[in-house]
This record gives C-alpha cells, sequence and structure tokens, in this order.
C-alpha cells in the first residue's frame, strides 16, 4: 500500500480501514484504480462521534425529476424548520444527498435514531411521496429516504467523487439554487463542461462546519 494511504484498527469490528488525508493520499488511491471513494460520517479521530447526517433520497423507477428535486427542497424545509443548517450535492445517480453537519457530541445509534424518526415523520406526512422501508415494495412509485447511511460501519460516496457508473458522474456539492433551477442528479461527468465550470466557483459547502451544533444538547 502507498504510504500516502494510511490504515485504521477498529477496535469494535477488529477491521481494518483505510483513510487519507491529503492530495497524495488521493492521487495514491487514483494510481490504484479506485474510482469511487466513501466515507464514514465522522473524523477519523473521533469515529465514535458523527460529525453529520446524511439523507439518501433514493426514488424508485418512474418517479420523476421534478419530484425528486421538489421533495429534496421539502427535506430541507423541515430540516431547517428544526434549526439545522443544511447542504446538498448530486448523487451522480438517480436522487439528491441532504447533508446536515453536526457539533461532533451525540454517538452513532443517536445520529442514526435521529435520521429514522425524521424519515418516518416524513413519510407519515406524505405517504405518497416517501418511504423508510428498504424494501422494493414498498419503495413502488416513491422515495426511498435512506436513513441507514447514518449507521456506524456505514458510508456515503463522497463529495466530488467520481461514480463508477456509464456516465461517469460526479457526486458533486451544489448550491441550493441549482435544485430550484432544475439541475438532474446526474448533471456532472467527469469529463463534462460544466463540471470544469463548478470547479472553478466558490465552493458551495466553504462555511460546511461554520455555526454546526450538537444534535441533543
Amino acid at each position: 500500500m502507498h504510504d500516502a494511504i494510511s490504515t485504521l484498527h477498529d477496535p469494535k469490528d477488529k477491521q481494518e480501514h483505510l483513510y487519507i488525508r491529503d492530495f497524495n493520499g488521493l492521487a495514491a488511491l487514483v494510481q490504484l484504480g479506485v474510482v469511487e471513494i466513501h466515507v464514514w460520517g465522522a473524523m477519523v479521530d473521533a469515529i465514535e462521534t458523527p460529525d453529520q447526517v446524511v439523507f439518501d433520497l433514493d426514488p424508485d423507477e418512474g418517479v420523476t425529476a421534478e419530484t425528486v428535486r421538489d421533495a429534496t427542497v421539502e427535506v430541507k424545509t423541515r430540516l431547517e424548520d428544526l434549526g439545522f443548517p443544511t447542504f446538498v450535492k448530486t448523487s451522480g445517480g438517480k436522487g439528491f444527498h441532504v447533508i446536515v453537519p453536526l457539533k461532533p457530541k451525540a454517538r452513532w445509534d443517536e445520529v442514526k435514531t435521529f435520521a429514522h424518526d425524521f424519515a418516518e415523520a416524513m413519510t407519515q406526512a406524505s405517504h405518497d411521496r416517501y418511504t423508510a422501508t428498504l424494501s422494493k415494495k414498498a419503495r413502488k412509485g416513491r422515495i426511498f429516504m435512506d436513513y441507514l447511511r447514518n449507521g456506524r460501519g456505514s458510508t456515503t460516496v463522497a463529495p466530488y467523487s467520481a461514480r463508477a457508473n456509464d456516465d461517469a458522474t460526479v457526486s458533486m456539492p451544489v448550491k441550493w439554487k441549482l435544485i430550484d433551477d432544475g439541475i438532474s442528479p446526474k448533471a456532472f461527468a467527469i469529463n463534462g463542461k460544466d463540471t470544469i465550470k463548478i470547479l472553478g466557483q466558490s465552493d458551495p459547502w466553504k462555511d460546511f462546519f461554520k455555526g454546526t451544533k450538537p444534535l441533543r444538547k
């Protein structure tokens, strides 16, 4: 393994996890043929206290792109009603990822419980639009509010990571205005002009950890 790629021994699951800290580590992954990079929702130095909550809006086949965008904005509104800042990125697939940065105090079970309860509340409020159940039967014609990304050891595709699909898309952090403007979850490809253009603009997540608060006091 390249020196720029480090390993972390997890005392709970006895696994060795890989992590990188800088561009050299990223370049080493690319040289090894890595396409998708997935991350935990916590820092390597504090793996028991997540610093974000992730909601992966995963629509069933046939759900329109407009419906997915409307749902993404609705999730944003509901979270902000609870006092949480929100950030969004394209998944590079069918949906969007809505992320809430946290002050890392709550542990994994608390964060996952909050995510589950929020997904259930959205489902109860709009049963025809959302489901918090993983099965394809429950997802039919709906958007799966995937809260399972918030469990210990679960991962989410990293911001700016390429996706291993036929379109070679990118999971791109974007400003909320682009969601309102009708952007597609697969709008950005690794060789696309729009990708190069947005990378030259100001970072839409530059204030990601500014003004964060704990999940529970």
